[in-house]
């Protein structure tokens, strides 16, 4: 059993000869980073750089699987979200928001796959895809609908319109579950083997149960269906 195959029945709950050694959250630390001469912020945008800091916790630190990219912020600039791209050892935040008065548009972008940090993303895909051997599989990472609703408007505001603006909430969450799959599906036909949504706002420190129960967990739900490949839920 290589190590796609054992990640990939042990996340569809089948059994495995052992325990996948793997990380679904992001791997780059600053070690990694000087021994690859591949930084933050540049390995954020620049996909050969992407690419072979994300391989180095493979190959030095032997896990058998490569996991991009480093943040939570991809999807979101490419839906207009301001983002500040950090430092070495401080990932990118977003620091505006383009829908902070409600959702004015029904319909994705077009070209959202065409869009900021994305095309860099797939680029960086096929790169790791090339250097590393077939049995090696890819774990890419991405924010969740939830916390992407809330970085469309801001994580005050989402709380906020859950109570007083219920429409507008609903609407937030569906376009972003929407925009969610279609990426997370970009990801999958450029060689990615298991999406990993990453999504804090869904926690309960933010949310309540009962709105997490009725609310949010139906979109998560809606993105783990219509994804083409096996997915983790990180909260």
């Amino acid at each position: 059993m290589n190590y796609k195959e054992r990640l990939i029945k042990a996340l569809k709950g089948e059994d495995v000869d052992k325990a996948p050694a793997v990380s679904v959250t992001q791997t780059a630390i600053v070690e990694l980073m000087d021994i690859k001469n591949a930084e933050w912020p540049e390995a954020h945008s620049d996909p050969k750089l992407m690419a072979e800091l994300a391989i180095a916790a493979h190959e030095f630190g032997n896990l058998e699987a490569v996991r991009y990219p480093y943040c939570l912020t991809v999807l979101a600039e490419a839906l207009g979200c301001e983002v500040n791209m950090g430092t070495k050892n401080r990932q990118p935040s977003i620091t505006d928001h383009p829908y902070k008065k409600g959702l004015d548009r029904e319909d994705l972008p077009e070209n959202l796959l065409e869009s900021g940090r994305i095309p860099a993303v797939f680029e960086a895909t096929n790169i790791i895809k090339e250097k590393v051997d077939e049995s090696v599989p890819l774990i890419a990472g991405m924010e969740g609908p939830i916390t992407l609703a809330s970085d469309l408007c801001s994580v005050s505001k989402f709380m906020k319109w859950s109570i007083k603006k219920p429409e507008e909430f609903e609407k937030l969450l569906d376009f972003a579950t929407e925009a969610a799959v279609k990426y997370a599906n970009g990801l999958v036909e450029n060689g990615a083997d298991v999406i990993c949504v990453a999504d804090p706002v869904a926690s309960p420190d933010l949310m309540n149960p009962k709105d997490f129960n009725e609310r949010l967990k139906p979109r998560l739900t809606k993105f783990a269906e219509d994804v083409q490949s096996v997915t983790v839920l990180h909260v």
